[in-house]
């Protein structure tokens, strides 16, 4: 069905949407789905630029000023064009409650490669039907864990954000810590890029930032909020929005927000150091554009016709582009550029601390460079794809080790001298799904129908863990000591096909939720609610009639007698002072 406050289609047996927060009854939701709504040019518009999407990576900016539509004037035919346009600029989320439009056709794919990225979620259903709708918007939070293995040092994910809409107003969580109400019919949340801090604007124009667990602060009113961008560490935000004709850009940082930095009849695009204490943004003044360093309070410029890709804390690091040029900037000093690239073709990505990156060129290569390098090292001679962890940020210490899918299989490349070197740790031919544990030492993987382990160190064998598997999917911990699947009896196991967790009798009427990162396993059978933590199943307590379960990390929340119920560890539950009546 078509959610009543989003227009998004959410599952039929779903109390309130998992996008917008909205509650309703099945009356207000069948009458919402009566008649379907008369769209508008500029519907079609605000609706694609509020589809949530993954944090945008920062890439070239276009070398042409794209001239901002009157929405009213633009006719229906290029209407694609101009929501493809607006969804590109990072994250315009106040209109996410506006209906749904016909969906804009993706770019073509330049190279088809193999999916990785759809693979490593592997969270489908073992067992019957899918289950209730999700319970609330995931957002999630990091802490940096010294995870070194062979495949270099991930950032691991520990914490994550929930969100939820009420009649009352929108409740956010870090982890199972319940933050401050914000009193909202409607509200949009996002995360940034490095997933540290998160936002929140209301249908009362009102932005709200969140660093971590900390209360949440009333930035300021924005009607025409149009993109935000995120320092790493959560600190800082840098936020352009439409004001009489004109793209103005803000700069909020440490609770404080400064005068207005910038305006632009054009885009605005913003480029944030990872603590945020630098800004790279690019106008389109006297018919050129023009690059410009904002620190400190003071702007610096940089220079005529530039793009920003990244920039590290203090502006000793930046690279930027110029006519397909890659440049290295020390201390955002024009005169003292490095050329590195000529061909430069797209950032792939970018090092946590902003000094290293990752690209391609005209000729298909994949590059990377750091300022302790000579010269860009040829990583490969083709596209390649990294691949992090489930629950790991999707940014490395250096490229000096790390692990990525290139010609039709994982690899682990490593830096020797002035070049790289990589080794095959298993063919993607076949492969149903996978998950590389939170370390990077190892990955569980489904090939037909077989379950497999292998270390990624390289040149090892995979160990079999069981074959003839009912299903191609699996559950897992984080760290991947718990290996939840089916057997070739149809039974439910945990790492070996002799540990029946449910045996085949029990499987009728059970829905698999999901499994925490400590590897517990949320199960409902005949409208009752059980877990394992790989052993024999255990009802919990007092969880009957169940209307929805969502598993956050370690943290499990339920919907049940429109009461939110929470757990730290997915076996015990207390009830919160949230209602959905």
């Amino acid at each position: 069905m078509i959610c009543p406050g989003c227009g998004k289609d959410i599952p039929d047996s779903a109390k309130f949407c998992p996008y917008c927060g909205d509650h309703f009854t099945a009356e207000q939701a069948a009458e919402e789905n009566a008649a379907p709504a008369e769209y508008t040019v500029e519907d079609i518009v605000n609706e694609v630029a509020s589809k949530p999407t993954e944090a945008p990576v920062q890439t070239e900016m276009p070398e042409e000023a794209p001239v901002a539509p009157v929405l009213e004037d633009v006719p229906v035919a290029e209407a694609a064009q101009a929501a493809q346009e607006v969804q590109s600029a990072a994250q315009a989320q106040y209109n996410q409650y506006i209906a749904p439009a016909a969906e804009v056709p993706a770019a073509p794919v330049a190279e088809k490669k193999f999916d990785f990225s759809a693979i490593i979620k592997n969270k489908t259903v073992l067992i019957g039907a899918a289950g209730v709708a999700a319970l609330i918007l995931l957002f999630v939070l990091f802490s940096v864990l010294a995870g070194s293995s062979s495949g270099g040092s991930y950032n691991v994910i520990t914490t994550e954000y929930a969100s939820f809409g009420t009649e009352d107003g929108v409740y956010i969580f870090y982890g199972d810590k319940q933050l401050d109400m914000i009193k909202a019919d409607r509200h949009s949340v996002s995360v940034n890029d490095a997933e540290t801090c998160a936002y929140v604007h209301t249908d009362d124009d009102e932005l709200y930032h969140i660093a971590g667990a900390k209360k949440p602060q009333l930035v300021e009113e924005y009607e025409n909020l149009q993109s935000i961008y995120f320092s790493d560490d959560g600190s800082t935000l840098a936020i352009v929005y439409y004001d009489d004709g004109v793209n103005v850009l803000d700069y909020y940082r440490n609770g404080k927000l400064t005068e207005s930095v910038a305006e632009c009849e054009e885009r605005i695009s913003v480029v944030l150091s990872p603590s945020g204490d630098t800004m790279l943004y690019r106008i389109y003044k006297n018919g050129k554009y023009e690059l410009n360093a904002y620190s400190g309070g003071k702007t610096t410029e940089i220079g005529k016709g530039y793009n920003a890709l990244s920039v590290s804390d203090g502006g000793k690091t930046a690279y930027v582009t110029k006519e397909g040029t890659l440049y290295y900037l020390k201390n955002l000093n024009e005169d003292k550029k490095e050329k590195l690239d000529s061909k430069f073709n797209g950032l792939e990505e970018v090092t946590i601390d902003g000094t290293g990156i990752m690209y391609r060129d005209d000729d298909g290569k994949t590059k990377a460079f750091m300022p302790s390098y000579k010269e860009p090292v040829t990583v490969s001679k083709s596209y390649i794809e990294m691949v992090y962890p489930e629950n790991a940020i999707e940014k490395v210490e250096s490229f000096d080790s790390f692990i990525a899918y290139s010609n039709n299989a994982i690899k682990r490349f490593e830096r020797k001298g002035d070049e790289y070197k990589d080794e095959k740790i298993l063919s993607a031919n076949g492969i149903n799904s996978y998950q590389i544990s939170a370390d990077g030492s190892e990955i569980v993987y489904v090939k037909k129908d077989k379950l497999y382990r292998v270390s990624t160190k390289g040149g090892k064998k995979e160990k079999l863990i069981a074959e003839d598997l009912e299903s191609s999917y699996f559950y897992a911990s984080a760290d991947l000591s718990k290996i939840y699947f089916k057997n070739d009896d149809e039974d439910l196991c945990c790492n070996s096909p002799k540990k029946v967790v449910i045996d085949e009798n029990d499987m009728d009427d059970i829905s698999i939720h999901d499994v925490t990162y400590s590897g517990v396993m949320i199960v409902e059978m005949d409208d009752e609610l059980y877990y394992t933590d790989g052993g024999k199943l255990k009802q919990i307590k007092d969880m009957e009639d169940v209307s929805s379960v969502s598993v956050c990390g370690d943290v499990v929340f339920i919907n049940m007698d429109d009461e939110l119920w929470i757990s730290s560890n997915g076996k015990s539950f207390k009830k919160t002072d949230i209602e959905f009546d």
